[in-house]
């Protein structure tokens, strides 16, 4: 860990999973230092590989139309959580002053 005050524990070569090295080192001959974003997602070596694919993807300038398909996917049902979450606060919220003003 190269931070103590960081909330998260912060990877590097010598520290990551197995799985994560192979990336990190890779990082580290491209740009030399390693961004502490990097180093925190190196614990989970499945997120790691996935993000430097991103990352790969997108320095074409182009992304593959499966990627964006599940992008799209994923964003419609982020936004889809979103609704439903912010209704049932309101609906919450609502019947929470319902019940405030029949009990006064």
């Amino acid at each position: 860990m190269k931070t103590p005050m960081s909330r998260f524990q912060i990877h590097d070569d010598l520290t990551a999973p197995e799985g994560s090295v192979p990336v990190l080192r890779g990082a580290l001959a491209t740009g030399g230092q390693l961004p502490n974003f990097l180093g925190v997602i190196a614990g989970s070596p499945a997120v790691l590989r996935a993000y430097a694919r991103f990352r790969s993807e997108l320095r074409h300038g182009r992304l593959k139309i499966g990627t964006l398909e599940l992008l799209t996917a994923v964003l419609f049902d982020i936004g889809v959580f979103l609704l439903v979450c912010g209704t049932l606060v309101t609906l919450v919220h609502h019947l929470a002053r319902l019940v405030e003003g029949a009990d006064a």
